[in-house]
C-alpha cells in the first residue's frame, strides 16, 4: 500500500500569490469524496461565474500509485513518478502557495 494522504479530510482552501509582493487569493478549494481528491475552482472573480465549483481536477490514491485527472484524461503514475513530478513542480514555481482548513467552528 502506498503513502496516506498526510491531510485530514475537512474541505481545503487553497491560496495563491498570483503577483509578486500582493495577497495571496483564494483560487482553489480542495474537497474529498469517495476516496477521490478534487481541486474545484473557487468562487474568486479570477474566474469566470460558469466555472465557479467545478471540477479543475482530480486525483485517487489506488495503493499501487495515483490516478490523476487532468483535463478529462486520467494519467496513471506510480508514487515514483509522482514524487519526481512533485519535486520538479516544486523547483518550476515561484508563487506561493497556501492550503488551509475550512473547518466549522460554529454553526447557528
Amino acid at each position: 500500500m502506498g503513502p496516506e494522504p498526510s491531510l485530514n479530510f475537512y474541505p481545503m482552501k487553497v491560496y495563491v500569490e498570483n503577483f509578486i509582493g500582493k495577497p495571496l487569493e483564494h483560487e482553489f478549494d480542495i474537497e474529498f469524496e469517495n476516496k477521490t481528491t478534487i481541486l474545484k475552482y473557487s468562487n474568486s472573480k479570477a474566474w469566470s461565474e460558469d466555472i465557479h465549483g467545478t471540477k479543475a481536477c482530480s486525483m485517487v490514491n489506488t495503493g499501487n500509485g495515483y490516478i490523476v485527472k487532468l483535463g478529462g484524461k486520467p494519467i496513471r503514475m506510480d508514487y515514483a513518478e509522482a514524487q519526481q513530478l512533485f519535486i520538479l513542480l516544486m523547483y518550476m514555481n515561484d508563487a506561493k502557495t497556501e492550503i488551509c482548513e475550512t473547518k466549522v467552528i460554529k454553526s447557528i
